[in-house]
């Protein structure tokens, strides 16, 4: 099995959230609270040629000599263009001042092609554990910074104006980690220092290409800072710079988008790689277009929330054409969910975003195969024809956001194994579901007072 352009950057991004799997150990366990231990498992989530174990903490629980499988050991000779190599990083964030339960709240690496003359820069999307990386990064949206800003200096927090190019705090809060928070671990250079000395010294040239791709938060993260990188990056000499976001959110206003959408041109990937063909069936044929899944809530943040789920006494119709099974979910759940999602379009507008006008919506069926981490084996999941209890919607919503983008990229979920697969780890969903409860339940009023 051999992958084309795409299918391989889309591999690539998810990789980069390998690293969310592992905690440091909690402060009041006999081991303290390191955050190279993070390092030191995403390193080995990518490289292991030699089945390195390490010992590491995962809900609380240490798991001793926890069997890690590389990903570039297992598929990089099946990747577009044949072997790939990590040549910055990997690197984890973990905000230091959550010193009790460090966890990967950013991470990042950059991977190599001789083949294609081609080097991606992989982001990670939200760690589904990380209470930071939700409030933080992705629902810190009622204030703005300025774009384009300078990641090494504090960022200056505005009002929201419609008439210069702004992006959320979140995400200029992502990007700034990114770029000036997570040198790398050997060289200390940062990802632009990186990026601008691989053309300067003559490593990478003007027919190289340079890929900016992940998915949800980094669906964001991705498009953004490329946007912020490119001028430097181009008057360095770097002429072809693309992006291949998926299921992100919307980073910022209208003259943002503008900027973005005329620095970055929907591109063929088979102008990017002509020695690479399409597959058939896949249907990402595009670099600079965000790719969406319509069932999906997160790339609707935060301009098409109320359209996503209409509720009507006795059903949820539109995106999940389910009934609930009782009195009490209807009116607790489908009410409050209606009313929550309309709270939170109501900050996108008064922020003034709007999506990225380069952007493609597909629609995915079920089953979805999917790795249960309380099994460790993959099962197939399709939703009930009824919804009994709140969790049964929220599991919808954390396979549509994660499991279903296989498929137009027309991959199995198979491809990208699991990041600890002789291991009993945390379902990936149940993270989801509850951190979906914050946000959905009565946590989005506590958040929006405490915001305010």
């Amino acid at each position: 099995m051999s992958y084309d352009l795409t299918q391989t950057l889309f591999l690539l991004s998810m990789a980069a959230n390998r690293s969310s799997v592992v905690q440091s150990a909690p402060g009041q366990n006999p081991k303290p609270a390191n955050p190279s231990d993070l390092q030191q498992f995403f390193s080995l989530a990518l490289n292991n040629p030699q089945n390195q174990t390490l010992d590491i903490y995962v809900k609380d629980v240490e798991i001793k000599n926890a069997q890690i499988s590389g990903f570039f050991d297992n598929v990089s000779g099946q990747l577009a263009g044949g072997t790939w190599d990590v040549v910055w990083g990997p690197q984890v964030f973990s905000n230091p001042n959550n010193k009790d339960d460090l966890e990967a709240d950013n991470a990042l690496y950059v991977a190599h092609n001789a083949t294609l003359d081609m080097w991606v820069v992989a982001i990670a999307a939200t760690n589904m554990s990380s209470t930071y990386d939700w409030e933080d990064e992705d629902f810190s949206v009622r204030k703005m910074v300025n774009f384009p800003f300078d990641p090494t200096q504090a960022l200056e927090v505005v009002s929201p104006d419609a008439g210069v190019a702004q992006v959320t705090q979140g995400t200029a809060l992502g990007v700034s980690i990114l770029l000036s928070q997570m040198p790398d671990p050997t060289t200390g250079d940062s990802l632009g220092t990186f990026l601008t000395n691989l053309i300067t010294t003559g490593v990478a040239t003007s027919a190289s290409n340079l890929i900016f791709t992940g998915h949800s938060l980094a669906g964001a993260l991705s498009p953004t800072t490329a946007l912020l990188l490119q001028p430097t990056l181009a008057a360095a000499g770097w002429t072809n710079i693309y992006v291949l976001p998926t299921a992100g959110a919307t980073p910022g206003n209208a003259v943002f988008v503008d900027q973005f959408t005329s620095t970055f041109k929907p591109t063929a990937a088979t102008v990017v790689a002509p020695s690479i063909a399409q597959a058939s069936g896949n249907i990402i044929t595009t670099l600079n277009q965000l790719y969406w899944n319509q069932d999906d809530v997160v790339p609707r943040a935060w301009t098409q929330l109320t359209s996503y789920l209409t509720y009507t006494p006795g059903r949820f119709a539109g995106h999940y054409n389910i009934a609930p099974n009782n009195e009490l979910i209807e009116l607790l759940f489908g009410a409050g969910l209606k009313a929550a999602l309309a709270t939170a379009q109501s900050w996108g507008t008064s922020s003034n975003l709007q999506q990225l006008t380069n952007n493609t919506s597909f629609t995915a069926t079920f089953p979805v195969t999917y790795w249960d981490g309380s099994t460790t084996s993959w099962a197939e999941y399709s939703p009930p024809t009824e919804i009994f209890g709140v969790d049964g919607l929220l599991q919808i919503i954390a396979q549509v956001h994660i499991g279903q983008y296989f498929q137009p990229f027309n991959l199995t979920p198979k491809d990208y194994l699991p990041p600890l697969p002789t291991t009993k780890t945390p379902d990936e969903f149940e993270k989801l579901i509850a951190l979906l409860k914050r946000l959905f339940g009565l946590g989005i009023a506590r958040y929006e007072a405490a915001n305010a």
